[in-house]
């Protein structure tokens, strides 16, 4: 007898009766009291379980957005045959994450954790609580922490959070700005009048803080020029997920970016 005259004989030995499939339920009112049988679907359809149904359907909606999104009509795709060439394309989301938005996130987290032991190790806590030099530590991790799901392109983050994108590029702008400035007025001053000990007492000192904060603020100047890029990107059109006008940044966005209290309402 060949395989396919031998297997339907040892399915049908071996087929489970109906009235054995609900063995869960039977374990259930073999084991549990009487009070507690139940139960659990008693809780799932009472009020108590409607708010974690609520998040529930949210998680799963933004489930849904998120794979409609990286992976447009997944499966008109994999059911067609295609090159090399197209697989890497229309899987781009995945290789940016794993080759750009990984190493991206590894970078800011060793510049932040660079900045907080120069700060702490080097500057003897922060100069013993200076201003400039707090500012500085938290606007770095507050430009890196945003940079890491703008560079990955996060569909939630860009549609939901795009004040708040707004608001961060503002302030990378502003921050780029004042960095050059004060690197062109060092550069102007040292230019005007070399360091010797002829340079009176006021200049060396306008001298030193200058250089001194330009490169406590070195570590933000990469991560806020790759935000700004980004987000020209995205304003441009060259995104890695399909084009959605909701993650574009408008005029309403950069009014609402100087109200935090409006950041969360879209």
């Amino acid at each position: 007898m060949s395989f396919a005259d031998i297997a339907p004989i040892v399915l049908a030995n071996f087929t489970v009766p109906i009235k054995d499939t609900h063995i869960i339920e039977d374990l259930e009112r073999d084991v549990l009291p009487k009070q507690l049988q139940g139960l659990d679907h008693d809780i799932y359809e009472s009020d108590l379980n409607k708010p974690f149904q609520g998040a529930e359907d949210v998680v799963f909606e933004g489930i849904d957005l998120f794979l409609s999104q990286v992976f447009p009509k997944a499966y008109d795709f994999l059911q067609a045959d295609h090159t090399v060439w197209e697989y890497i394309s229309y899987f781009k989301w995945v290789f940016n994450f794993l080759f750009l938005g990984i190493p991206w996130m590894l970078l800011c987290i060793a510049l932040v954790v660079a900045d907080i032991w120069v700060n702490i190790s080097i500057n003897e806590w922060w100069a013993d609580g200076n201003v400039f030099l707090i500012a500085n530590s938290l606007f770095l991790f507050w430009q890196a922490v945003l940079s890491v799901p703008l560079v990955i392109e996060i569909p939630s983050f860009l549609r939901q959070m795009k004040v708040v994108r707004a608001f961060n590029a503002l302030s990378g702008l502003l921050f780029t700005v004042v960095y050059l400035a004060m690197g062109a007025s060092l550069i102007y001053t040292i230019d005007l009048e070399p360091i010797s000990e002829d340079m009176d007492a006021m200049t060396a000192m306008q001298v030193m803080f200058v250089a001194y904060n330009l490169i406590m603020a070195t570590p933000a100047f990469p991560v806020i020029m790759v935000s700004l890029g980004k987000e020209i990107a995205l304003q441009t059109g060259n995104t890695l997920l399909i084009q959605d006008d909701k993650m574009w940044i408008n005029n309403s966005d950069m009014r609402r970016s100087f109200q935090p209290s409006m950041w969360l309402i879209h």
